[in-house]
């Protein structure tokens, strides 16, 4: 068996799979939920849209934890990413070519402005959660889930691209 030789602290921008991973089975959830459980069906939908988002801007650290001898290394993962539920804030964040780059394909795809949609929903994961604190909601379930659906594909096309191979 070849000994793993260390080389180094790794440090990944960019999309990160597992948070990609985890807001798909928000997403997939939100597909299952029948209609008229609108405040789960959003939440998940939301807090998918969140997820995404978040997965486009991140910064991860694989290091080697403490000074262990082994041959194999124990790895540590430490991943940055921006914290909050706020979508607009979140989006705000990302690096320029990812803002211009959805909002220009949202546009095209969907003859509607990105920052506007998701503006309009920044709070559905909070407001919803806490629905029973609101005198009223509303919401466009048609926008939510059509940047539900723009964003998971977003994402996959991106992967594609850059030949992702996790």
């Amino acid at each position: 068996m070849e000994k793993l030789e260390w080389q180094g602290d790794q440090i990944i921008e960019g999309i990160d799979p597992l948070i990609y991973l985890t807001a798909n089975k928000f997403y997939e959830t939100s597909k299952i939920v029948h209609h008229s459980f609108i405040e789960p069906k959003i939440m998940n939908l939301s807090f998918s849209i969140e997820l995404y988002l978040k997965s486009l801007n991140t910064k991860t650290t694989i290091s080697k934890k403490g000074s262990t001898d082994v041959d194999t290394p124990i790895l540590e993962r430490k991943l940055e990413t921006t914290k909050g539920h706020e979508l607009d804030l979140i989006f705000n964040r990302l690096k320029p070519k990812d803002q211009n780059n959805l909002t220009s394909l949202y546009l095209e795809k969907y003859n509607s402005n990105f920052r506007q949609d998701l503006f309009d929903i920044k709070n559905a994961f909070i407001d919803y959660r806490y629905s029973f604190e609101k005198d009223s909601l509303t919401i466009s379930l048609t926008i939510i889930e059509r940047l539900a659906d723009f964003l998971k594909e977003y994402i996959e096309n991106e992967m594609k691209q850059s030949n992702f191979s996790r």
